[in-house]
């Protein structure tokens, strides 16, 4: 369904007719740049009907204006943005399911109703788990506190497995194989002692704050869920661009993520060496990875087939560019400029999509890590 409704920016009066295609989350909301005065304008609905707005103003009746197509969940095409006759989802079915099956689809679209809705179900009792607030949790469950513990961790990684759909599933489950493999060698017990310290890290602290953050930036980065989850890489412009929002995001998940890469690590260390501690390089110990920067920490495991997928999104250039908040970003043209390189000679260009894309793929890494990690305990 496609939502008609023209507008005028608060900042310069300029006017658009909006059409807003209706996604499957509520409430929802997609923006864009003012392509006169540069503000940031959202426009919305709170369930399907209602809509919602911030920057803007929508006005009544129907009027000739400037188009601007949006849609939540789905890339626009840039030569049909503002094209009044452009259908953004019978393009995509046509385009991106073409390459697969409507089962498939319909399983993406699952998917991340589903993950919104369980996590909006379950995230006040996991804060109350890592504040460690027993005495609210054992009065609400009428259970013991490791009874809590249990029911609450385990509606977290259920939460977790719903994200992983399509290819990602397929990534998850070959790490699995590989770990299920490395549980056979010798030295997995001591393995497992030396990553009992971490549990409540991994299985509390760092998942919680990863999984509540994305929440807090889902809307800005659900336009390339779809695709991804297909096994399609997103093109196009983005319909919900507040870089401010996102801008640290890919930062931060990357030094999440560059703490869990001691997860594959070890596992790759048992598979090849039946010694967790060993790496490739002489005299080179899990001791000395811990204390790397994190800029090199897949290498050691590329070589492992199952593992090696884990380090496909894992850029140093796009952490240091983003995080260091040197980027320049050209607003109407959705492109991100990254200063890289030794004192910032070098420079990349991103578009938001892949930025988005990059965000999404490196959150994954951080759910399928923390669901091998308590697999490995089980």
């Amino acid at each position: 369904m496609i939502v008609s409704k023209n507008v005028r920016c608060n900042n310069c009066g300029r006017e658009y007719r909006l059409r807003y295609s209706v996604g499957n989350n509520f409430p929802q909301s997609a923006s864009f740049y003012c392509k006169k005065c540069g503000d940031s304008l959202t426009f919305g609905t709170s369930d399907g009907l209602a809509p919602i707005s911030q920057g803007l103003t929508i006005l009544e009746g129907y009027f000739e204006a400037e188009v601007i197509n949006l849609h939540p969940e789905i890339p626009i095409d840039p030569d049909r943005e503002t094209d009044k006759f452009y259908f953004p989802n019978l393009e995509f079915m046509n385009k991106d399911m073409a390459k697969d099956n409507f089962v498939g689809f319909r399983r993406a679209q699952i998917s991340n109703v589903l993950y919104y809705q369980k996590w909006k179900a379950i995230a006040d009792d996991f804060r109350l788990l890592v504040e460690e607030r027993w005495d609210i949790l054992v009065d609400k469950y009428k259970l013991t506190q490791s009874e809590v513990e249990k029911k609450i961790v385990d509606e977290v990684f259920d939460t977790c497995v719903i994200f992983l759909e399509g290819r990602w599933e397929q990534i998850y489950n070959e790490v699995l194989q590989a770990l299920n493999a490395a549980k056979k060698s010798p030295d997995y017990l001591r393995l497992l002692n030396f990553w009992e310290p971490y549990k409540q890290e991994f299985f509390s602290h760092k998942l919680y704050e990863l999984m509540r953050q994305y929440h807090d930036v889902s809307d800005y980065l659900l336009p390339t869920l779809l695709s991804q989850k297909l096994g399609h890489k997103p093109e196009g412009l983005t319909s919900s661009i507040k870089w401010e929002k996102i801008e640290k995001v890919y930062g931060d998940f990357y030094e999440v993520f560059g703490d869990l890469l001691i997860i594959p690590a070890c596992i790759n260390n048992l598979l090849a060496r039946n010694n967790y501690e060993l790496f490739q390089t002489p005299n080179f110990t899990i001791s000395n990875f811990i204390e790397t920067d994190k800029a090199g920490r897949c290498k050691n495991f590329l070589t492992n087939l199952q593992l090696a997928p884990l380090g496909d999104f894992y850029n140093a250039s796009l952490r240091n560019g983003t995080h260091h908040k040197t980027a320049r970003i050209n607003k109407g043209k959705q492109k991100i400029v990254l200063k890289t390189g030794k004192g910032g000679k070098s420079e990349e260009v991103w578009s938001f999509v892949s930025y988005t894309e990059y965000c999404n793929e490196i959150y994954v890494r951080c759910l399928i890590l923390s669901l091998i990690f308590r697999k490995a305990f089980s």
